[in-house]
């Protein structure tokens, strides 16, 4: 919800769930192509499918922060090298041209 929100603000509409914006939202970048604003995708269910999305905020090397929204603690900020979020790393998507 927090993507489809935000782009909502610049008159972007994104496809509602985080694996359908995997699959239909910008095109596929490698992860060290990555770029702020960039779509950051995660498996969190178990079954390797999609279902987490975040915004790339700072890349900093090979750690990568995004602003996600997670269930106990709001909207927050996360790094790609938590050992939670680095196990379970999908993809990255450029939905805007910086």
């Amino acid at each position: 919800g927090l993507m489809f929100a935000t782009y909502k603000h610049i008159d972007m509409t994104l496809p509602r769930s985080s694996g359908s914006m995997a699959v239909g939202a910008g095109v596929r970048v490698d992860r060290d192509q990555a770029q702020k604003g960039d779509l950051i995708f995660f498996t969190t269910n178990g079954r390797g499918s999609v279902n987490h999305v975040g915004m790339i905020t700072e890349i900093n090397g090979d750690e990568i922060k995004f602003i996600h929204s997670s269930v106990q603690a709001g909207v927050i900020i996360s790094s790609s090298e938590e050992p939670y979020y680095k196990r379970r790393f999908v993809q990255i998507n450029r939905v805007i041209e910086n």
